[in-house]
């Protein structure tokens, strides 16, 4: 059994340079990289690439939508 690494972003919806740094993650671990294939063969990855959509949406910084 692989451990889990979880990564999230956007959990403050102002800091939207998290959506970048959360995009070039991906990309990378997606990637035929052979150090990305061997993060994929060792740990099982739980993404949440916005955890605050309804902030972001809403253009709130800390806050969500209520």
């Amino acid at each position: 059994s692989r451990p889990y690494q979880v990564i999230t972003a956007r959990v403050h919806p102002g800091e939207s340079n998290a959506s970048w740094v959360m995009k070039g993650t991906l990309e990378f671990l997606v990637s035929s990289d052979p150090v990305a294939k061997l993060l994929r063969e060792n740990f099982v990855f739980k993404i949440i690439p916005m955890l605050n959509p309804d902030g972001v949406i809403n253009g709130k910084y800390v806050t969500h939508l209520a």
